[in-house]
């Protein structure tokens, strides 16, 4: 039997699988709820009285207003549970069969079950195993590229300071902001992050790490940790400061934060296949790479290339405009990038 179910039973069925992590947890699903005022649809396989497999999705819309149904929106990667790749094909053709003549379907992780030609695959994804020997994880990093930057980071004098509450966030704010008016890409409403600390923070799902250098954040990050694992999700640093190498540090710090709380998983998200730079540092970190794409069913059969606000004419207005355009942008638009 395939039916909807509440978020609380969501909530119960993530509870008893070790693959889950922050994205699937009700926590990330309710925030996005709550700041851009997404509904919720859960669909479940059930058999035996028992929720054999379950996709959650959020119901967002584009800035034409067309629908979409997003599992989930912001979120790098969501892995489904399935035990049953039959359970699983069922719940997929009972969706395809209902919505997708009324939403585009989107589901940002990889389904072997559902054909190529409907993939977008765009991205890699990079992840370090955790232990509690730190020294043996060090030593794993490259050289050049990773521990040579942190110790001349450390001998700079740069220090790292853990946040649990909204000064961390203000102080990452600062630095964000100014980093995507650089790239030319909204960004996300302060009162997302706001409500990122209250929601996750407050309930020991995550922490901000900030850099100092004689007193001035220089860098910051945003984490998320669930069931033993944690996602780097949000990053930002002062560019005027960046031969501090405050970020390799900061990355440090949450990797050795993680070892000494018995964490297994360190999570660097996605990549874009376009952006060697990123890839090439996220591999010199000694994680384990691969391959993520981006699973797409709608009337058109249209698979997406791209993502939204990535264009050159948006751009160029926010690069060139004051902070104040990168901001509103981001408060009246963002939520169609969902």
């Amino acid at each position: 039997m395939i039916k909807q179910i509440t978020m609380t039973e969501w909530q119960k069925f993530i509870e008893t699988k070790n693959d889950s992590n922050i994205f699937h947890h009700r926590k990330w699903l309710e925030l996005m709820m709550k700041q851009y005022g997404y509904k919720y649809k859960i669909f479940a396989y059930i058999e035996i009285n028992e929720i054999q497999l379950a996709i959650p999705f959020l119901e967002t819309r584009t800035i034409q207003g067309k629908k979409k149904l997003v599992s989930l929106p912001f979120t790098d990667d969501i892995f489904i549970f399935s035990e049953n790749n039959v359970f699983l094909k069922k719940l997929i053709e009972f969706i395809e069969n209902k919505y997708v003549q009324k939403y585009n379907i989107e589901f940002r992780t990889n389904i072997k079950e559902i054909i190529d030609s409907k993939k977008n695959f765009g991205y890699y994804k990079h992840t370090l195993k955790l232990n509690t020997n730190i020294d043996k994880i060090f030593k794993s990093f490259k050289k050049t590229r990773i521990q040579q930057p942190i110790e001349k980071s450390q001998r700079d004098g740069v220090k790292i300071k853990r946040f649990v509450n909204k000064e961390g966030i203000d102080l990452f704010y600062n630095l964000h902001l100014p980093v995507r008016k650089y790239h030319g890409v909204p960004v996300q409403p302060k009162s997302f992050f706001y409500r990122l600390q209250k929601e996750l923070f407050e309930n020991n799902l995550g922490f901000t790490l900030v850099a100092f250098y004689e007193d001035k954040p220089i860098g910051a990050s945003i984490f998320l940790n669930y069931n033993k694992k944690i996602e780097y999700k949000y990053s930002a640093a002062d560019f005027e400061y960046r031969n501090k190498r405050p970020s390799q540090l900061i990355l440090w710090e949450a990797i050795k934060w993680g070892c000494e709380n018995d964490f297994e998983i360190f999570d660097m998200g996605i990549t874009p296949k376009s952006n060697g730079g990123l890839r090439k540092f996220k591999a010199g970190w000694g994680t384990i790479e691969e391959e993520v794409a981006y699973t797409y069913l709608n009337k058109n059969n249209i698979v997406p290339t791209g993502k939204i606000g990535k264009n050159g004419l948006l751009q160029k207005i926010i690069t060139k405009s004051p902070l104040w355009v990168c901001r509103l942008l981001g408060e009246l638009f963002y939520k169609y990038a969902g």
